[in-house]
Order: structure tokens, then sequence, then C-alpha cells
């Protein structure tokens, strides 16, 4: 066996949850369970017939339809709603899984030198301290950045839900996951937390509140240039011209990622798709040249539904971190397959649980406002919920 068999624990406790549906949930169902089933089948059915049978390519669908299908499974009421338990969670284990980003960049345990020796991964630099992007307990960089991103989106949220001084430890937990964020390298997950402060100055601002974010992101700014500025001369992958110029036209990785999308111009050459194909860099032409250009148009048409009900929900003050946390997806996915490791699963519930939020009422867009700007709420008796009059006899 040439593989860690840990890899395939969240998949399976994914498939036992997806096995045992939750009858009866009250929430307005998405019906988005036929469109990923359609999915599913295209991407599986492209499987068999290319008969590509080998570990790596069973394990990449399957870490690509499994949480599909658990965010529509969600979305459509069949499975239980578990974000809000998991984003108490995602804290500690962010802290805990940034700490060890930070010690794996001084120090670099024999382990994970052992691993980057072993896998012949070059590209995130060389096993030894400071020469190396750091990676975490996971895959690459990317999926280490990408998980510790998730957690920084939901501080943003609890920040926003929060009042007066209980904003500071969020705020700090942000900031400070910037730095082993930085030291991975990965610049999608620092663009899609940058969009997610500027939508929430936007929806949420007031006055000087409207700057709170915006002071966030120039601290988060800071934050990236000061560590640019500690290894960017001892570290060859940690520079100044990857994490702060955006030279278009000399950027290997923009251009890279750019012909890419201009691949689906010519979708005649993708109907087959190709299972056994190197992954792609973003989500839609890594599925368009994996698995054909039909399941490309439906994971298309699938994020486009995720970042308009998730706009939409933004205002509801039950569903801001899962919808938050679908615009920092949704934004990093133009850079990578966010679905292609254990984070995924993580991201499918924040999706599934945006998905299956009512959209925010204006009762609800007033109360978060005032919650933002610091004022009292007085809930309403309960009976008629626009007056707030109630409705019990007596």
């Amino acid at each position: 066996m040439d593989f860690d068999p840990l890899v395939v624990v969240p998949l399976v406790l994914t498939v036992v949850v997806l096995a045992f549906p939750t009858r009866g949930v009250a929430r307005p169902r998405r019906r988005v369970l036929p469109l990923a089933l359609v999915f599913a089948s295209i991407a599986l059915a492209l499987v068999v017939v290319h008969g590509a049978f080998a570990f790596d390519v069973l394990y990449g669908v399957t870490t690509l339809v499994l949480p599909v299908l658990l965010v529509a499974s969600i979305a459509d009421g069949r499975t239980p709603d578990a974000w809000p338990a998991v984003m108490r969670v995602l804290p500690v284990v962010g802290v805990l899984a940034g700490a060890y980003g930070v010690l794996q960049f001084y120090v670099l345990p024999d382990w994970d030198r052992a691993w980057m020796a072993a896998s012949e991964l070059t590209s995130i630099g060389s096993p030894e301290p400071l020469q190396v992007r750091v990676f975490g307990g996971s895959e690459a960089p990317g999926a280490f950045a990408f998980f510790l991103g998730i957690v920084v989106v939901v501080a943003l949220a609890r920040a926003l839900e929060a009042r007066g001084a209980a904003r500071v430890p969020w705020f700090v937990l942000a900031a400070a996951l910037t730095f082993p964020i930085v030291l991975s390298g990965v610049r999608a997950t620092l663009a899609g937390i940058a969009v997610c402060i500027v939508v929430l100055s936007l929806l949420y601002g007031r006055g000087l509140g409207r700057l709170l974010p915006l002071v966030l992101l120039a601290v988060l700014t800071l934050v990236m240039q000061r560590t640019v500025g500690l290894f960017g001369e001892t570290s060859k992958l940690l520079t100044a011209e990857r994490l702060t110029n955006l030279d278009v036209a000399n950027d290997g990785s923009v251009q890279a990622r750019l012909k890419l999308y201009a691949a689906l111009l010519r979708p005649w050459e993708l109907l087959a798709g190709d299972p056994a194909a190197r992954r792609s860099d973003g989500m839609v032409p890594d599925v368009a040249i994996r698995f054909g250009i039909f399941a490309g148009v439906i994971m298309g048409c699938l994020l486009v539904w995720m970042t308009v009900q998730a706009v939409r929900n933004l205002r509801n003050s039950a569903a801001v971190a899962a919808s938050l946390v679908t615009v920092f997806f949704v934004v990093h996915s133009f850079a990578g397959n966010t679905f292609s490791s254990a984070a995924g699963v993580v991201a499918a519930m924040a999706l599934g649980s945006s998905l299956a939020a009512r959209t925010a009422e204006p009762a609800l867009e007033g109360e978060l406002d005032q919650v933002v700007s610091g004022r009292s709420v007085r809930k309403p008796d309960s009976g008629d919920r626009r007056t707030g009059r109630s409705t019990r006899r007596g």
C-alpha cells in the first residue's frame, strides 16, 4: 500500500452521513440533489468508461463527488445541518493547525522532511527550515491555507455578531492566522479573505464602523509585508514578487490558469474527459478536463447558484458565517479545486447550510444591523413578528 489509509477517513464518514438521511427536517427544500446526482453519475460513468481504477483516480473522483452530494443533501433537508456545531470547533482546530504551520516553517520536523523527500515535491521548496512553503498536516500548501482561510472567515463572521470588546479576540484570531497563511504562499486564500472583508464592509458598515473591516484588511496586509520582509532574503519561494506584485503577463502561475480557462472555449475537445489527468488549477477547468464539459457546466452552475444564495443570505443573522464561507469558497475555486482535500468536506457543510437557510427577511436584516451597530435588540413577543404585538389571548 503506497498511500496513507487515513486520507480516506473523512470520505468514509461522509458516506455514513449520506447513507442515513434525516426525515422531516423543517426547512425549505432547495431541490439541489437531482442536479448533484446527475453530476456524480457523469463523473463516475467516465471513470468506468475509461477503466481508470487506480487509487489516485478513484480518490480524486470521490473527493469531488462526495462533497457535492453532501452540499446538496444538506440543502435539500435530507442531512442534518451540523455547520453550527462545526463552527464552534473550528477556531480551536485553526489555532492548533496554524501553530503547527509556523513550527513547520522554523523547525520542519523530521517526518515532514521525510515526506517531502519521498514525494519529491520540490515545488513547495526544499526540506529545510525557512526554505519551505508550509503545508501543515495537509498534502499541499493549498489545502492547508484553504482550511485556515475558512477559520479566518468564520472569525470575521463571529466578530460581526459580537458586540464591543467581545469582537477583539475574533479580530486577533483572524490576524494571527494570516501569518501561517502567508508562510504557505497561497495567494488565492489571501484574495478570498480580502474579498470577504470588502463584502462585510460594504454590507454592514455604518459610519466609522464601515472602516473596521478595512482597518483589519490593512492589518492583514501589514502582516503579509512584514512576513515577506523577514524572510524574503533567506527564502527562495516566500518573496515579495510572489505575494505583492501582480504582473499578469509574466506570472507563470496566472498564465497557466488563464490557459486552462481558455480551454473551456473549445468544449468539443473536452466531451469525454480524462479522469486520470493531473488535477488542474481552477474548479471548473479541473472538472471539465477530468470529467467532461457537461460535468464542468454543472459545476459552474452550482457555483453560480451558491454565490447568489450566499449573497442573499449575508443579511440573515442565522447564516452569516456559512454564507461568508461560501463567498470565500467560490473566490478560492477560481485558482484550485477546493473539494480536492479533506478541508473540502468542512467547506461542504458550510455551503449546504448556506443553501438551506431562508433568504434574509426584513426583520432579520434590521435586527442584524442593530447588532452590528452595537444597539440592543428587543425581541418581539411570540405572534406577529412584523409588529411585535403578542397574539396570546387571555
